[in-house]
């Protein structure tokens, strides 16, 4: 076995230093991650083995650094090569989140002239960018159709057809059983509680606006969060754990999902997702009668903290303003409004929201 100064075979691992700093790696998931044209599939982008075929005590029998490359000769006579910039770029566990910064009333929007983010790449990430970095943007200069607020949205991704259909107005005199479709203040909240897979992406488009007040209210979910995390942990952890149910009820259809208000990724425990609906919360019954007291007031910590102007950030949309907010984070509300005001509107699907994003970060999780 030859030892080169930049790779130390081990029983089961191979330490790889890349410049000051290394990292092992378990030979089974060196071998798992082979990329020759008989294991993977560059045109299905597919494994082409069976995990069950390649032993657990695998081992090298040679190792070698040429040009950039780390070449292996396996113990089966087989022959692996990976790039060392892919291999340095590896972390365990994941670390790879996207940086989010958090908010309150202070936050400035980015905004994206229509121009801009239709015809120069760097527009549509300046998008993405802010959607994944604040939870909303605004692309602005818009027609005022809901034509044209579908090819702006299809620009990033595609419209998520859902049972409110895929574009759709809200307005007054809608038919929809839900309290959007009032001139009340609506409280900030989260849509689709009521969904196993709530809409990645809420998209609002201001058509028409006749009369005063309608002020659209946004809260950064994963900073009311923290706030309740850094009060009470024993709160945090009881909405992170705990799962309540939701449901909306219309005509024919009942949906109802239940989960926890706030979710951590699986794999790097970060704010995940925000499920906070006070409007389609059902009875809740989920819980042992012992933990409903303390739930209750865990629940109000959170409302309190959403509901608190300091952490709103308050704007009036102008007719050609199309407004990108990430559901899984942020909390959209309104003021009460006179007059009339028509909404144009539609869901894009968490997956394929974060397939386009994908595009433009490859290290993402």
């Amino acid at each position: 076995m030859e030892n080169l100064e930049t790779v130390q075979v081990e029983d089961e691992w191979l330490y790889v230093k890349f410049g000051e700093h290394g990292r092992r790696f378990y030979y089974l998931w060196l071998r798992d991650n082979c990329k020759c044209e008989k294991c993977y599939s560059t045109f299905y982008n597919q494994i082409l083995f069976n995990i069950l075929d390649i032993p657990s005590d695998i081992k090298p029998i040679s190792c070698e650094i040429v040009k950039d490359k780390l070449l292996i000769i396996w113990m089966d006579k087989h022959k692996t090569e990976y790039e060392m910039k892919w291999l340095e770029s590896i972390t365990f566990p994941l670390k790879h989140a996207l940086k989010t910064i958090l908010w309150d009333r202070k936050v400035v929007p980015k905004k994206i002239p229509l121009e801009f983010y239709l015809n120069d790449k760097d527009g549509l990430k300046s998008l993405i960018s802010a959607v994944t970095t604040y939870g909303f943007g605004i692309v602005t200069g818009v027609q005022n159709t809901l034509e044209a607020t579908e090819s702006v949205v299809r620009h990033l991704a595609s419209v998520q057809k859902t049972y409110f259909g895929e574009m759709w107005k809200v307005t007054t005199d809608s038919s929809c059983n839900d309290t959007s479709t009032t001139n009340v203040a609506l409280l900030p909240h989260n849509d689709n509680t009521y969904w196993s897979n709530a809409a990645g992406l809420q998209v609002f488009h201001l058509l028409n606006r006749n009369g005063e007040g309608g002020h659209t209210i946004l809260v950064d979910g994963f900073n009311i969060a923290e706030k309740v995390r850094k009060r009470n942990v024993d709160s945090f952890n009881l909405l992170c754990n705990s799962a309540i149910e939701s449901h909306f009820i219309d005509k024919d259809q009942h949906y109802f999902c239940t989960d926890p208000v706030i979710k951590l990724h699986s794999a790097t425990k970060q704010l995940h997702q925000i499920r906070f609906n006070v409007y389609d919360r059902s009875p809740l019954v989920s819980l042992p009668e012992g933990d409903i007291p303390r739930y209750y007031e865990a629940y109000k910590l959170f409302a309190s903290e959403a509901f608190d102007r300091e952490n709103q950030y308050e704007i009036q949309l102008e007719p050609g303003d199309v407004i990108f907010i990430d559901n899984w984070r942020v909390l959209h509300g309104r003021r009460e409004f006179m007059g009339t005001r028509e909404l144009g509107g539609c869901y894009v699907s968490r997956d394929d929201y974060l397939s386009r994003v994908k595009q433009f970060y490859p290290t993402i999780n």
